[in-house]
């Protein structure tokens, strides 16, 4: 086990929020240094477990990855998610100007480097396009300070950071302190968290099924997190965990305007997950009480809230029945973010209005307009084979 010296710097964490929709949480870590030098699917992180990776080209896995989760492209579009100096130095090497969406290992990535006071050096990688600092090379800059936004340049899946410690002589440092990391024998963070963070991120309403589109699609198109309800709608709840672990219990409480209960559920979570959603939807009655209902999931300790509103004057989307579906004489009103989907196909037929405000996505494998469709300026049509 090799010593660090006793002036050698200290960490603080590398991201940092700046978005200003509610959140619990932002981020979630797939993937460790790899401290088993054996490959491939030869796996140990610091902590004597498997969350990292290796490669067969004999590649083992040197830094630590902070995904952003959920709405890793949303957040990556608009520079949500910002990557800061987790100690001061200089800058000694940047890289930008390569494409930054990929959803495979491919390509060169936008990174900057640092170097510290004790001549260590942080890699901070896979950054998004043109979003580097302006600072040059040779320039100084301090802990905190901004850096970049999270991207998914170079070898990349999805929008992530890969953090990357090398000593004063070019060997990478694993910064989490345990009983398997051999690069050091202190934590170099200020604070290290532990390894497990077991929270919720983010609960999401919305009125159609949720799901993750595919790379690297934004997910605002099927993830957009309503507030304004019908009374009569089916309400979909979307709970995105970290680190969830097995038979850990999330119990969830709907509250009525008047404070009065008006459904009651519990989850167990059958495995564990570095990062997962699931949902469940509630039908609300028709004659719902006006006025702010609440939504309270409690998981891990921690009391999680949620607001939503039932308002009369808000139309429901139309229903989309029968299979094939054929919509005629329906009228997507503004403010809903609809879904009409089925197994074969969807008719838009005659009459079939969208207004300006309204978001519709029509999901089938076949999707056939026919005229009198009309769609307002300000509206938004998604069409998605499947």
């Amino acid at each position: 086990m090799r010593t660090a010296a006793v002036d050698s710097v200290v960490l603080s964490f590398p991201l940092r929020i700046v978005a200003d929709d509610p959140y619990y949480g932002y981020y979630f870590i797939p993937a460790f240094v790899d401290h088993n030098d054996a490959y491939p699917d030869q796996l140990l992180d610091y902590y004597c477990g498997k969350r990292t990776y290796d490669m067969s080209s004999g590649y083992n896995h040197e830094g630590t990855d902070y995904c952003t989760w959920p709405l890793a492209w949303k957040r990556m579009a608009h520079d949500e998610v910002e990557v800061v100096a987790a100690a001061s130095g200089v800058i000694v090497g940047k890289d930008d100007g390569y494409y930054d969406k990929n959803c495979t290992r491919s390509g060169d990535w936008n990174a900057v480097y640092i170097q510290h006071s004790d001549d260590s050096q942080a890699w901070y990688g896979h950054l998004k396009n043109g979003s580097l600092t302006q600072k040059s090379i040779g320039d100084s800059v301090t802990e905190g300070e901004y850096l970049g936004v999270v991207g998914s340049s170079g070898n990349s899946t999805g929008p992530h950071l890969h953090f990357e410690i090398h000593d004063s002589s070019g060997k990478v440092v694993d910064p989490y302190y345990g009983e398997c990391n051999t690069t050091t024998d202190r934590s170099w963070w200020k604070d290290q968290p532990p390894y497990y963070e077991s929270c919720i991120n983010k609960v999401i309403l919305t009125s159609n099924i949720p799901d993750i589109p595919d790379c690297p699609e934004d997910e605002t198109t099927i993830l957009d997190d309503k507030s304004q309800f019908a009374p009569g709608e089916r309400i979909y709840i979307s709970v995105f965990y970290r680190d969830i672990l097995t038979d850990q219990t999330t119990d969830f409480t709907v509250q009525k305007p008047d404070g009065t209960t008006y459904f009651t559920w519990q989850f167990n979570s059958e495995e564990p997950y570095p990062a997962v959603f699931f949902y469940w939807y509630i039908d609300t009655p028709s004659d719902a009480d006006n006025g702010r209902w609440l939504l309270q999931l409690t998981f891990n300790g921690q009391t999680y809230e949620h607001e939503f509103n039932m308002s009369p004057t808000l139309t429901p989307c139309p229903e989309c029945s029968g299979s094939p579906v054929e919509l005629t004489n329906v009228t997507f009103e503004s403010g809903r973010n609809c879904e009409c989907s089925d197994s074969a196909s969807i008719t838009i037929g005659t009459d079939v209005t969208i207004k300006s405000g309204a978001t519709v996505t029509f999901k089938a494998p076949t999707v056939k307009l026919q005229s009198y469709f009309h769609a307002e300026n300000g509206s938004t049509v998604n069409i998605k084979q499947q």
